[in-house]
């Protein structure tokens, strides 16, 4: 099934528990509006992606598993058909939130990919438009 791959670089510290941080809420929207801000991720336009869906979900990340910065952490593929009836010209905003079950003792987390996964290697979005990320992290 293809797919769009979103990678998550986490930057945390390494050592003991340092290096962990949870990933509490990540939901992805398209919207033809580009370069919004709101505190209503809601209305960021149509919501593509929600790992919250079916219950609360939330994922326990360790940067010290592949250390150092601009390397992935983690890697979430959202289904191609999730975005069925986006335009190519819209934008893209990802939400996430990070910190409750783990909270953050280091650096910004990040967002820095999304590839579609093909037979032949990987090409750049193609579907949607600029991928726009909007986050909030919980400092301890």
């Amino acid at each position: 099934m293809p797919s769009y791959e979103f990678r998550l670089d986490s930057n945390e510290e390494n050592g003991a528990s340092k290096s962990l941080i949870s990933l509490d809420r990540l939901q992805i929207f398209t919207s033809a509006i580009g370069s919004q801000t709101t505190s209503d991720v809601a209305s960021l336009g149509t919501q593509r992606y929600d790992m919250d869906f079916g219950g609360d979900n939330w994922v326990k990340i360790d940067s010290e598993l592949n250390a150092g910065s601009g390397r992935g952490d983690m890697r979430v593929f959202v289904p191609v058909s999730f975005f069925a009836g986006s335009s190519p010209d819209d934008f893209v905003y990802l939400y996430s939130y990070f910190g409750t079950n783990y909270a953050s003792g280091d650096g910004f987390e990040e967002w820095d990919a999304v590839l579609v996964p093909s037979p032949g290697g990987a090409l750049a979005l193609g579907g949607v438009g600029v991928l726009t990320l909007v986050r909030r992290k919980r400092v301890s």
